[in-house]
């Protein structure tokens, strides 16, 4: 018989704090009421607002696929990875909030809520960017030594 009423005390108070968690503005108003009338100072529960993902709010859902034929595979992961950074880099540059950006294989799934306009969109990321990977050669050195000195003959070595 001991253990049922522990059982609904624990019940009660799970339903408590849950009542907390999803009504924080009715708790406040009552706690408004009880510093008003009683001369209680209780401290406020943090409101959140409720973020709308792209079934209630609408916006853009883009699909990339990313060409790794020439990739090894040991590098995939981490190709991808930083292409989800940049992708991430770009949206955030605009302060669209709530975007989403993961990596799913080869792929790359793009969420930007409150963007109705695909054309908008695809304009904010970059207008489906296209990734070349290269891999640095042995005439590297060379070539940029060459590049390095047409820019200091034009631009003279002051200015550097």
């Amino acid at each position: 018989m001991k253990i049922k009423y522990i059982n609904l005390i624990l019940i009660i108070l799970l339903a408590f704090f849950a009542g907390i968690v999803v009504f924080p503005a009715q708790i406040n108003k009552a706690i408004d009421f009880a510093d008003d009338n009683f001369s209680i100072s209780l401290p406020k529960i943090k409101e959140k607002d409720f973020m709308f993902g792209l079934d209630l709010q609408g916006g853009a859902y883009l699909l990339y696929e990313a060409d790794l034929s020439e990739i090894p595979a040991g590098e995939r992961i981490e190709r991808m990875e930083g292409l989800r950074n940049l992708i991430e880099r770009r949206i955030d540059l605009f302060g669209i909030a709530e975007s989403s950006v993961q990596v799913r294989g080869e792929r790359l799934a793009v969420e930007i809520p409150g963007a109705h306009d695909l054309d908008e969109a695809m304009t904010i990321i970059g207008e489906t960017p296209f990734l070349d990977f290269r891999e640095i050669t042995d005439d590297f050195e060379e070539k940029y030594e060459k590049k390095w000195e047409e820019i200091e003959e034009h631009f003279g070595k002051e200015r550097f």
